[in-house]
């Protein structure tokens, strides 16, 4: 049992290379634009995801649970076909599908740029320079692709077990070649990698259940199977969904056990600019799993409150047909919003889309949102939600230069902390609170040096401690003894803490 992947961006060289390797081998075969179908005929807007990232335009903000959706769609259909046998799969990058899976066969097929030029110059009928622009364009727009639904460099040698190059090679003979592959012991199916399919299927299936149930198509939900046991956590601030995800899912086959639970705690990350590759996103998502948390993204951008023209404005606008818009909450905040994020829409989300993607990746997603209004709005808004148990303030008062920037960020951070009950640091705080670093191990060995150091002396010289403490000595000499106990039990307590509180930090607990 075997799964060949081919992936290339020539879709007639692929083609014909799993077809004639599948006919050769006897197994089924299915392409990308197969499966691509199968997700359009159940509702899942792959048009609008590929126009959307393609065209780098428009709020992304609600495609990247699209973008979870159409993955969920591929891998289910590809786990379908090859859970009970073996299959030949073609695509743009399919060698980046079903991580993990050791009895897959990552083929990447290379053409000569001179043969698919004069390919497609010859099915599209026109110049050689429009025709390599084409190209030029198609290269792009599928690496970008690849790299948004993926999170990886398509093109990289480490994704792939075989790269080959078809300019003296031909079709036939490289699927003959192919063959042999699949008889090796390395690509054999092991029970550990059907497992991780099967528990892969699960997921994927799971995923479309409740992405086509209305109940919970909205929900930020994380899913994680083991064995055939089926995980799920919804965000606290979702709680109506608790007990439409055990009716949705009820039922599924080859789940021997549903677990539906809520997120232990939520963490809120606040700034004007996001990104999937900031350093305080990637620490908050190595802390989220320790702690059982949902990382809700909230995209601040400070501004005073419209007039009531531009207020009336836009609602005119909104009323006849805009795509996107604001709603004012009931704290007098406007809320920025999307409700169909097309072709047409050019507005910037911040990089909210690009974080999203990468906690839904992880599992750990609570939400995004981008708000504008002033810093107390804010705080309003952020208060009709009192779930959080960590506020994260990042970069904020971007417009303003570095020593106001610092100022206002600082007073910011005071106000949250006086007028909200759950902890709020900055980023830079972050790291010297939650990871283990130099500074920490310099601290555990100092202060467990002066540990032992009392408790050494304590042990060894008993007696004169003793005789100190308890002799026939004068009033002044006791008193000073008194004076010298209080002041070294707390040291010692204080220092006994530190180390305690260190190594928890390093082992991950605190």
């Amino acid at each position: 049992m075997a799964i060949f992947m081919i992936s290339s961006v020539s879709e007639r060289a692929r083609r014909e290379l799993a077809e004639s390797l599948a006919k050769k081998l006897g197994w089924p075969c299915v392409s990308r634009e197969e499966l691509w179908e199968e997700a359009r005929l159940l509702g899942i807007m792959v048009g609008r995801l590929e126009i959307s990232i393609i065209r780098s335009r428009g709020r992304e903000e609600l495609l990247a649970r699209e973008k979870d959706r159409y993955l969920a769609c591929i891998t289910s259909g590809l786990c379908n076909r090859a859970v009970d046998g073996n299959l030949v799969y073609h695509g743009i990058s399919g060698h980046l599908l079903l991580p993990g899976v050791t009895h897959r066969i990552r083929v990447g097929l290379r053409v000569p740029r001179r043969v698919r030029l004069e390919r497609a110059m010859v099915d599209l009928s026109v110049s050689r320079d429009k025709t390599l622009r084409y190209l030029e364009q198609l290269d792009e727009d599928l690496d970008r692709w690849a790299r948004y639904v993926h999170k990886a460099d398509p093109q990289h040698p480490d994704h792939f077990d075989l790269c080959v190059n078809t300019e003296n090679l031909n079709i036939d003979n490289l699927a003959t070649a192919l063959c042999s592959l699949a008889e090796l012991p390395d690509f054999r199916a092991t029970p550990a990698s059907r497992r991780l399919l099967r528990d892969q299927d699960l997921v994927a299936r799971a995923r479309l259940r409740l992405a086509l149930d209305e109940r919970t198509a909205d929900a930020d939900i994380g899913m994680v199977a083991e064995d055939q046991v089926l995980t799920v956590t919804y965000m606290p601030r979702q709680r109506e969904v608790e007990d439409a995800l055990p009716e949705v899912l009820e039922g599924l086959e080859g789940c021997r056990e549903l677990d539906c639970t809520m997120a232990e705690t939520s963490i809120l990350l606040l700034q004007e600019r996001h990104g999937a590759g900031q350093e305080s996103l990637q620490q908050i998502m190595e802390f989220a799993p320790r702690w059982g948390a949902a990382v809700e993204l909230l995209r601040w951008t400070p501004a005073e409150l419209p007039s009531a023209s531009e207020v009336a404005a836009h609602r005119r606008e909104s009323e006849g047909g805009a795509l996107g818009g604001q709603r004012r909450s009931s704290s007098g905040v406007y809320e920025e919003r999307v409700e169909e994020a097309g072709e047409d829409s050019e507005q910037d989300d911040g990089g909210l889309s690009s974080a999203l993607d990468a906690l839904v990746a992880a599992g750990c997603s609570g939400g995004a949102r981008s708000v504008t209004g002033t810093s107390d709005q804010l705080l309003e808004v952020i208060q009709q939600e009192p779930t959080h148990s960590l506020i994260v303030v990042g970069d904020v008062f971007l417009s303003k230069s570095g020593p106001a920037r610092i100022r206002e960020k600082r007073e910011l951070v005071r106000a949250f902390q006086e007028q909200l009950k759950c902890p709020v640091i900055t980023t830079a705080e972050l790291h010297s609170r939650y990871r283990f670093g130099a500074v920490d191990a310099v601290r555990v060995v100092g202060f467990s040096m002066v540990i032992l150091a009392v408790y050494a002396t304590v042990f060894l010289l008993q007696d004169r401690i003793l005789w100190a403490l308890g002799g026939n000595h004068s009033t002044v000499w006791r008193a000073a003894m008194a004076v010298l106990v209080a002041l070294l039990v707390p040291a010692v307590a204080f220092s006994y803490s530190r180390v305690t509180g260190t190594l928890l930090k390093l082992v991950g607990i605190a």
